[in-house]
C-alpha cells in the first residue's frame, strides 16, 4: 500500500499541470454531487483504481502510460458492466484492503489474513446492497478527496517553492491523512444533506 502511494505520488509530480486540474475539479464535483451521476461515477472510480492499481508492474515513465491504460480500460469495462452491484462491490474491496492495511504488515497467519479479508468483502457487499445510495455517497466522498489531493499535490509540483514546502509538511505523519480526512467527511455530509432535502422535495436532482 505505502509501495503503491509513493509511486502514485511520483507519477502525479511527473505529469503535472493539467492533470491536476482536472483531477482537482473532478475530486470536488464527485464530493458535492458524486450521487446525482453515480453510474458515472463509480464506473470513474473503478477507472482510476484499475489504473493506480497496475502502475507497479512498469519499469519506466513510458510503461506507467502503458500499463494505467490497461488497469483502467479492464477496470472501468467491470464497473460499468456491473451496473446497480458497482457500488456495494466496490465496498466489499474497500472494506477487504483496509483488513488488508491493517493486517498486511502484521505477524498475522497469512491464512488468517485471507479469512479477516474475506469476511470484510462479503460484509462490505451486503451493506452495501442494503445500503446502494449511502455506499455510492461515501465512495464517491472517499474518492473524491482523494483526486482532489492528488489535483493538488500534481498542481503544487508546477511552483518549486511551494512543491519544497509540501515535501516538508508531507514528512510529518498527520499531513496525507489530515487532508484526505477531512474533504471525505465533508463530502459525505453535504452529499447527505443534499440526498435528503431531495428525498423531502426540497431540491431536484
Amino acid at each position: 500500500m505505502g509501495q503503491l502511494t509513493t509511486q502514485w505520488l511520483r507519477f502525479l509530480e511527473i505529469n503535472q499541470g493539467l492533470l491536476g486540474l482536472v483531477l482537482f475539479a473532478t475530486g470536488w464535483s464527485f464530493m458535492a454531487a458524486g450521487w446525482r451521476f453515480q453510474r458515472l461515477a463509480i464506473t470513474c472510480i473503478y477507472v482510476l483504481t484499475g489504473g493506480v492499481a497496475v502502475l507497479g508492474l512498469a519499469h519506466s515513465e513510458t510503461e506507467q502510460f502503458f500499463w494505467a491504460a490497461v488497469g483502467a480500460v479492464g477496470a472501468g469495462m467491470a464497473g460499468f458492466f456491473l451496473r446497480s452491484y458497482a457500488s456495494p462491490v466496490y465496498a466489499g474491496i474497500v472494506a477487504a484492503g483496509v483488513a488488508w492495511a491493517i493486517m498486511g504488515t502484521s505477524r498475522i497467519p497469512l491464512a488468517v489474513t485471507g479469512l479477516v479479508m474475506l469476511i470484510c468483502l462479503i460484509a462490505g457487499i451486503s451493506a452495501g446492497m442494503n445500503n446502494k445510495r449511502e455506499a455510492t455517497i461515501v465512495l464517491t466522498s472517499l474518492a473524491g478527496a482523494t483526486m482532489l489531493l492528488s489535483g493538488l499535490v500534481a498542481i503544487i509540483s508546477e511552483f518549486p517553492y511551494l512543491a519544497g514546502q509540501y515535501r516538508s509538511l508531507a514528512e510529518t505523519g498527520f499531513f496525507y491523512p489530515f487532508l484526505f480526512i477531512v474533504p471525505s467527511v465533508c463530502g459525505v455530509l453535504l452529499q447527505l444533506g443534499a440526498a435528503k432535502r431531495f428525498d423531502a422535495g426540497e431540491i431536484k436532482v
